[in-house]
């Protein structure tokens, strides 16, 4: 493929689907990675600066060095540290400050989960019930709508790519295909969904679990004989599926879902 100058190969695909950012600063020193990589908030911002699927540079002093010298980022350090010179320490503490303002916060669904009462559909609230009965084990509101651990949900055995996912830190096989459990903050808004990426709307997803993970290949109903057993006992209807689809759609979209303007973008003529 093409390399950037960066050294990076333009048009490759990487081996996992993104994650999102929102409440990650709730994930310090906990699983920021599908595969729990990153011990801290610090150490994840620059994981990608020299892998060369993502920006590919040399070192991270190399990437430091490249951005102390554009004078925009220059006139920006002088901005928020004083001075316009530009460190790695500098560049990872305004990250870090950053990725700590994506948040998402009092969605339906924690107030729900607080027993209050919400405006929502009543396809929505029955959704809720049948979140609470087949889902709330693993994405539990008391940790984020996550449950801080790792759980092979049978999706490794129809990806296209061999992920050993959390077996590929520990080395232990009782890990294989483990990933962590996401967040289900402002979940509409995060496809594709999965480790690969493979299931492309909501739909897709509340199908595949209310089948406990079976799937259909080539005439076939298949399921990976290592899945997790809490995903594998799960069974709902097509009613439920719709209603927790609601529910997932509904309950975790917030008002007060941040949106960044971009430094860089040169405004309209005549904008202020």
């Amino acid at each position: 493929g093409r390399i950037n100058s960066q050294g990076a190969r333009l048009g490759l695909l990487g081996v996992r689907n993104t994650r999102t950012l929102i409440n990650v600063a709730g994930l310090e020193d906990k699983l920021l990675n599908s595969d729990g990589r990153a011990p801290n908030l610090m150490t994840q911002c620059f994981q990608a600066v020299t892998d060369p699927l993502v920006l590919g540079h040399a070192s991270i002093d190399a990437m430091v060095a490249r951005a102390a010298a554009r004078p925009r980022y220059q006139e920006l350090s002088r901005l928020a540290f004083g001075t316009p010179e530009l460190t790695e320490t500098r560049l990872r503490s305004a990250m870090v400050y950053f990725l700590r303002r994506i948040k998402s916060d009092d969605l339906p669904a924690d107030r729900l989960a607080a027993g209050l009462e919400v405006d929502l559909p009543s396809s929505a609230l029955r959704g809720w019930a049948a979140f609470q009965k087949h889902c709330i084990v693993c994405h539990a509101p008391e940790t984020d709508w996550r449950d801080e651990s790792f759980h092979n949900i049978g999706m490794s055995s129809r990806a296209a790519n061999n992920d050993l996912g959390r077996a590929t830190i520990t080395g232990n096989t009782a890990d294989n295909y483990a990933f962590a459990t996401p967040t289900l903050r402002e979940i509409a808004k995060t496809a594709p969904y999965m480790h690969d990426g493979s299931l492309k709307d909501l739909d897709e997803v509340v199908g595949f679990f209310a089948a406990g993970g079976m799937y259909r290949r080539n005439g076939q109903v298949l399921r990976d004989p290592r899945i997790d057993p809490l995903v594998a006992s799960i069974r709902y209807s097509a009613r439920e599926a719709a209603d927790l689809k609601d529910f997932l759609e509904l309950g975790f979209q917030g008002e007060n879902y941040p949106l960044f303007d971009n430094p860089f973008k040169k405004k309209a003529a005549g904008a202020k």
